[in-house]
């Protein structure tokens, strides 16, 4: 089954005012309200160095870095800019995939980046190195995205998307090579090979179901076990009776039976008669 525009959480979570709000528009909002709170702090002489990424200090405890590191940045003249292409590549992107789908790539391409670094660690090449302000690596990567599923539109009004994309990659991958930051340049082509291959398993059929928790607080019905009704030998009696009385309607007809057989199996369909009426 290929992918087609899922309009199962394609709508928006609410609006403001005219205004849609989108997951995408909560994680952009999330992002400024951090680059805003980590200049405050810097300024008050606060140090954030156990928010940024360190694959020793990850090891021995840090659990949170893969997570907090991508919140911090240097605020600069294009931060702005930044800000609004991961609202609009990331909106069209949830838009068209879904709000579930598009919640399992952002998770994925915010903790590729760690990984690559503690592979890099693993053999001795990222030792005491701090990753911080992975905001750039996640907005390549929805931007493979973005690319993947509308490869043909004219961006910026005349060139397509596919080839702007990868004007991108390549700007970024020579910054790397010049100033021989590998270890960058390995998570931008793997945030990027994460955009790219995460939209196309999606098309060749791919799902991921994240775990439902709704049936967590809802308050199950409490169901009671009826025992059957007792059968003792006076009712075993009076089923083998019945049983002979039907043997004898069935050879010779209602006329042969007595009036004791009759009132017998009177008192049997009166019987079975209530207990479907119960």
């Amino acid at each position: 089954m290929y992918l087609t525009q899922n309009f199962q959480g394609n709508q928006p979570i609410t609006w403001w005012g005219r205004v849609p709000v989108y997951l995408t528009t909560i994680i952009t909002a999330v992002f400024g309200v951090a680059l805003v709170g980590q200049v405050v702090a810097t300024a008050a002489g606060v140090d954030l160095t156990r928010l940024a990424f360190e694959p020793y200090a990850f090891i021995h405890g840090a659990v949170w870095q893969p997570i907090t590191y991508a919140f911090l940045g240097q605020m600069n003249f294009f931060t702005p800019l930044a800000l609004f292409c991961m609202f609009r590549w990331g909106t069209e992107v949830e838009k068209y995939i879904g709000r579930p789908r598009f919640m399992t790539l952002f998770v994925l391409l915010v903790l590729v980046p760690p990984l690559i670094c503690l592979g890099w660690y693993a053999v001795g090449r990222a030792q005491g190195m701090y990753f911080a302000g992975g905001n750039y690596e996640l907005l390549a990567g929805l931007l493979i995205a973005f690319a993947t599923l509308y490869p043909g539109i004219e961006y910026l009004g005349w060139v397509p998307l596919k080839w702007f994309a990868f004007a991108c990659v390549v700007a970024g991958s020579l910054m790397d090579l010049g100033g021989h930051h590998f270890v960058a340049l390995s998570q931008l082509w793997g945030e990027c090979a994460v955009g790219w291959g995460y939209i196309r398993w999606l098309q060749q059929g791919g799902e991921v179901r994240w775990p439902s928790v709704r049936g967590l607080f809802r308050r199950k019905p409490r169901l009671r076990v009826l025992p059957d009704p007792p059968r003792g030998p006076a009712s075993g009696q009076e089923d083998a009776g019945v049983d002979v009385i039907l043997d004898k309607i069935s050879r010779s007809g209602m006329a042969s039976l007595t009036a004791e057989e009759r009132a017998r199996l009177n008192r049997r369909s009166e019987a079975n008669q209530k207990r479907s009426d119960f």
